[in-house]
């Protein structure tokens, strides 16, 4: 072939549909080109693919060679000498060929089921069309679009078929006449359209092949190399606010309604017998059956960036409540970058939930609330706030850690307390100009009224249940005093009175607990033993689960990383303090309960905590068997009951009764004494020492 090749700009391409008809001759006979009737370039699109090969020298040859093409039949007009001009018939079937090498490029990959072994229609058509192609008017055979001849001759090709017939679908048409140098036509009246009949459909004849390859074409979607594999490309938009993913179609929507239409008329018109229904009516059904499109969101990378503004509002961690987290946020944020690069060569569903899936289990958990940051974070906030309002007007505190924002305020305002603020202890509307009395105590008077007594000290006005009861008694002593004056030695002055009453309130305070620090420590050892899990770290993650409290959530993880400390080395004076005050708060003593309510009865009574956790404390059967289960726990009980047995001896009113006898028998110097002696005891055994004083 001559190597003349125009390469023509998209102005000259776009000039070719308004070329003048040039008559041509074809073995004795002219014809117009194109002919009358002829599709545009923009229907046709044989314009579109000439760009595809026609600079490429080595595309041509392929094609030239490929079909066996002869120079001296394609000369003289037909498009030899400028195979770059889509108007030309040569380079209308050069179009032809390249869809048909670009079909076997991806059907011998993802092919139809019924198509032939290994779907190389390029390779079938060049293993038998040696004989070449030659132009034709066919001007005595106005419906013919191509005739094949054995014996050496060259298949015929009608201009109607290079002009009236879509280049992609004019490709099916070299498949179909490449078959007859193996099959022939039955009878053309055994079929309803009177010409190109076949036996039936899936025999191996012109038109099952021709449907065959069409079925390939219509279903055929671009390809890539990922990874040394190929696969089909995926292109990404955006439809009705989702984000979608979709394979790429070889051929565009119209040129595959084209080759669905030709199945099907074939399948209806060109056999001799057999019924079949297409397989698809449209594209939409082609494409339903590969799964050719799918919802694919991308990971949207800026929800794992953290700032207050979006604080619960994406998927950051919180990188003020444990500033590890800005690592965390940095893998996720990398892995969500990471996925949207993958997804964009994810070929179709399956493949996309998969990298869903990775991304998934690979993504980083967010890390739980570190304390020294937590503290940090409350300490620059209390040097800059004007209010309580201002010390976590975002809710850090309040949503990690048990109590913090309680802790927090209250550190805040005891260092801001006025002593002037005192004086409104009796009047329970009062408020501080900070906010702490609405903050810490509400609408509850007797909090209000100690929060101001006693200098915002949060052990008096949030107390536990000895410190209220020693409160309650202390605050009863000078009434307590003056009652039965005969009971006390003759003369003794009143304040010494009120002295030896607070005394025996004292006194039993030591004693209650003691018996409560052993019961905490005998629930705290049940319930950690309960909710530790086996597996790396102290602490579960129970923060999506629906079905516990929030509070109690909070508290299961402090008592958790509370324990994991004692097994690490933490000093018992130590954890026995952190205890006492991890359990100091009503909230902690109600999640004790609801999480063992026999336990708890057993351990605290039925009396003392109702106002806690409510009057169903008295119809619960207390059980020792939670307890029992746990070797070390069981261990104390002895201690337990040893306590409550000196408690019950020992309590206040006893000591009182003790130390009124004391008054009538010691001198006033050992009276005040004893007094002094029991007001400096801080444990039951000094309170013992000290009473075996009360006799001379």
């Amino acid at each position: 072939m001559k190597t003349t090749i125009l390469y023509p700009s998209l102005a000259l391409l776009a000039a070719a549909a308004a070329v003048v008809i040039v008559p041509v001759e074809a073995a004795a006979e002219s014809c117009s080109v194109p002919p009358s009737g002829a599709m545009s370039l923009a229907d046709s699109r044989d314009d579109v693919y000439v760009s595809r090969w026609c600079a490429d020298q080595s595309k041509i040859d392929m094609l030239w060679n490929g079909l066996s093409l002869d120079a001296d039949l394609w000369d003289e007009g037909w498009g030899y000498d400028n195979v770059c001009d889509p108007q030309l018939f040569l380079p209308r079937l050069l179009n032809a060929a390249f869809n048909v090498t670009k079909v076997q490029e991806i059907s011998r990959h993802f092919g139809e089921n019924n198509a032939p072994a290994r779907r190389l229609w390029w390779d079938f058509i060049k293993e038998r069309e040696d004989d070449g192609y030659e132009p034709k008017c066919c001007n005595d055979e106005p419906g013919l679009n191509a005739a094949h001849f054995s014996g050496g001759l060259s298949t015929n090709l009608c201009i109607k078929w290079g002009y009236k017939i879509g280049a992609a679908v004019r490709s099916s048409t070299l498949v179909h006449e490449a078959t007859h140098e193996d099959e022939g036509h039955v009878g053309d009246d055994e079929c309803s359209n009177g010409a190109s009949c076949d036996t039936y459909y899936g025999a191996y004849n012109a038109n099952t092949m021709q449907i065959n390859y069409l079925y390939d074409a219509v279903s055929a979607y671009q390809i890539e190399t990922v990874n040394g594999k190929p696969q089909r490309k995926v292109t990404r938009f955006t439809t009705g606010g989702a984000e979608m993913c979709a394979y790429i179609p070889l051929w565009t929507d119209a040129e595959r309604d084209g080759g669905i239409d030709q199945i099907s008329y074939r399948i209806n018109n060109n056999f001799a017998s057999g019924s079949v229904f297409p397989k698809y009516s449209d594209v939409d059904d082609v494409d339903d059956a590969y799964g050719a499109s799918w919802a694919c969101a991308n990971c949207e990378v800026g929800k794992y960036t953290f700032s207050l503004q979006n604080l619960g509002k994406n998927k950051a961690c919180n990188e003020i409540a444990n500033k590890a987290n800005a690592g965390v946020n940095a893998a996720n944020r990398a892995l969500c970058t990471s996925f949207n690069g993958k997804i964009a060569k994810a070929p179709g569903a399956a493949a996309y939930q998969t990298l869903a899936n990775e991304l998934y289990l690979a993504t980083k958990p967010c890390l739980s609330y570190n304390q020294a940051d937590l503290d940090a974070y409350c300490s620059a906030q209390q040097a800059t706030a004007k209010t309580v309002a201002d010390l976590d007007p975002y809710g850090i505190l309040a949503d990690n850690g048990f109590q913090e924002e309680l802790e927090c305020t209250a550190d805040y305002c005891r260092d801001r307390f006025d002593p002037a603020w005192s004086s409104h202890a009796n009047e329970p509307t009062w408020d501080d100009p900070l906010g702490c009395l609405d903050m810490l105590c509400d609408d509850d008077t007797e909090c209000r009224r100690r929060f101001l007594v006693y200098k915002a000290d949060p052990a008096k006005y949030h107390p536990d249940h000895c410190t209220d009861v020693l409160l309650d008694c202390i605050e009863a002593s000078p009434q307590q005093a003056q009652r039965s004056p005969q009971l006390w030695r003759d003369g003794l002055s009143p304040a010494l009175k009120v002295d030896a009453v607070s005394a025996s309130c004292q006194s039993s305070y030591q004693f209650c607990r003691a018996t409560e620090e052993i019961a905490r420590r005998v629930a705290a050892m049940v319930l950690i033993e309960r909710w530790t899990v086996p597996g790396p770290g102290p602490v579960e993650d129970l923060r999506t689960n629906p079905r516990i409290n929030p509070v109690d959530q909070a508290f299961r993880q402090a008592l958790l990383r509370l324990g994991a400390r004692l097994k690490a080395g933490l000093g018992e004076a130590q954890f026995t303090a952190e205890l006492a005050a991890l359990m100091r708060h009503p909230e902690a003593m109600a999640a004790t309960f609801d999480a063992g309510p026999a336990t708890f009865a057993a351990l605290f009574g039925q009396k003392d905590f109702t106002a806690i956790v409510g009057p169903q404390l008295a119809r619960i059967s207390p059980s020792l068997a939670a307890v029992e289960r746990v070797p070390a726990a069981k261990a104390l009980l002895g201690k337990l009951n040893a306590a409550r047995v000196s408690y019950t001896k020992l309590g206040a009113q006893q000591v009182q009764k003790t130390l009124q006898d004391a008054s009538r028998e010691l001198s006033p110097a050992q009276f005040e004494g004893l007094i002094k002696a029991l007001g400096q005891a801080s444990t039951p055994a000094e309170v013992e020492a000290a009473l075996a004083k009360a006799s001379p």
